[in-house]
């Protein structure tokens, strides 16, 4: 099944980084050449929601449900910052494991 946030990955003339990353686009802008530039905010947003309540991610362990593009943005914010260990419950165990296997490649410490 076709999400979303995959068919709108190929539409803009560019992603950013942490988009790619993810592998999840929420926010299209217009850049200054007219470009369409497509992002992801949830990672930064759900992480500044933590930081301005005074959450402390270091080595606590975590739980994320989903595996979809705002779980995974969580999920990548989360082990970007060092968090504990992260349990990932989807309800496909296919998502999931995909999760926990683009993490393990560009978190090869974090236990998932």
């Amino acid at each position: 099944m076709l999400e979303l946030a995959d068919a709108i990955i190929p539409l803009p003339d560019e992603i950013t980084p942490a988009a790619q990353r993810i592998g999840a686009v929420n926010t299209v802008r217009i850049g200054k050449s007219g470009r369409l530039i497509g992002g992801n905010t949830d990672s930064v947003g759900f992480i500044s929601d933590l930081s301005a309540n005074e959450v402390t991610l270091a080595d606590r362990p975590v739980v994320i449900l989903g595996a979809g593009g705002a779980a995974r943005a969580v999920a990548f914010g989360l082990a970007d910052r060092r968090c504990g260990p992260m349990i990932i419950a989807n309800r496909t165990s296919q998502r999931a494991d995909r999760l926990r296997a683009e993490l393990g490649i560009h978190f090869p410490n974090q236990k998932v």
